[in-house]
């Protein structure tokens, strides 16, 4: 696959970096064994990449190009299914008719960082501590290619990678520019002032052994014989799997300035915004659903007051296991 062989390069490329940053001078063959390299000190970071949606003349999927070589002449070459990235010609008419031209991706030290017409909306955020505890978990939970993703967490952190997607625009469009490179990541790291949450809801579900919640002392079983089913149970498989790896609980909080996941009170990377993020997020969501092909403006009203509801709120949601 075409995203194996790119993380490969990748993947050599940095450790040869590795290799050339950390060698000892000539002649110090014994300070050579114990040395190690130390992440804090290394960075690679990538230049901009564009990728550019193209249009098919006759009405086939748009696909990109990155640096000027298309999707398919690489399907052609190396005989892969990039069907996955290409974009059917109805989507493309919907995106240049919401006026959506480009998205940017920034994967920094600090998060990944995400602009809509370049414009800062939510992201993803971590800090050491937060990825220390997501590569024990890794290592604790069974999960697919858990173990090469935890080895490859430490250096995620020092990697940086600016891909810029510019979709196909309707004729006569004013252009939009691109972010500047210069201007930051406009990170928001404390809370949106609130004088009073709108909401406070805290709540504890407990499992038991078999998978089976509890909430306010009252077993969700109790609801199998008239819904057909238990509601919130997980498979007993996990719950035993989640105490293996020492978990005692997973609580996921809305604070002001962002959505946050703890793992025994222990912060893993959380979604953060700022007023301005979720403004941005939100106006794109109008922008994509107030078209002539979704024509939705009092459900997009609805959404748009219930975010605003939920930032502004303190819920706290905590799963207890046995």
């Amino acid at each position: 696959m075409l995203h194996k062989r790119i993380a490969s390069l990748m993947l050599v490329v940095v450790l040869l970096g590795l290799v050339a940053g950390c060698a000892a001078p000539a002649g110090s063959g014994e300070a050579l064994e114990s040395f190690q390299p130390d992440l804090d000190a290394f960075m690679f970071r990538l230049p901009r990449i564009y990728v550019q949606y193209l249009e098919d003349s006759e009405g086939g999927p748009a696909e990109p190009a990155v640096w000027g070589m298309r999707a398919s002449l690489l399907e052609s070459m190396f005989g892969l299914d990039l069907s996955m990235v290409k974009i059917p010609q109805f989507y493309v008419d919907w995106i240049k008719d919401s006026g959506l031209q480009h998205v940017e991706l920034v994967h920094d030290g600090q998060g990944i960082f995400i602009y809509a017409n370049g414009k800062p909306t939510p992201y993803v955020a971590w800090d050491g501590e937060s990825m220390d505890l997501l590569s024990q978990m890794l290592g604790q939970i069974n999960i697919p290619n858990g173990s090469m993703i935890r080895s490859l967490l430490p250096l995620i952190r020092h990697i940086g990678l600016d891909i810029v997607v510019q979709m196909p625009l309707a004729a006569g469009t004013d252009i939009i520019p691109y972010r500047d490179p210069e201007a930051g990541y406009m990170e928001s790291m404390a809370a949106i002032e609130s004088a009073d949450p709108a909401v406070v809801l805290k709540l504890q579900a407990s499992y038991d052994e078999g998978g089976v919640p509890s909430l306010l002392g009252m077993s969700a079983g109790l609801l199998e014989p008239m819904m057909g089913y238990t509601p919130g149970a997980l498979d007993p498989e996990l719950i035993a799997q989640l105490k293996g790896a020492g978990i005692e609980a997973l609580t996921l909080r809305t604070q002001g300035n962002g959505l946050f996941i703890y793992v025994n009170d222990l912060p893993l990377p959380n979604i953060a915004w700022s007023k301005e993020h979720l403004a941005n997020a939100l106006d794109l969501y109008e922008q994509m659903n107030r078209t002539s092909w979704v024509p939705n403006a009092d459900f997009v009203n609805m959404v748009r007051e219930l975010v605003f509801q939920v930032s502004s709120s303190d819920v706290q949601l905590t799963i207890a296991l046995p």
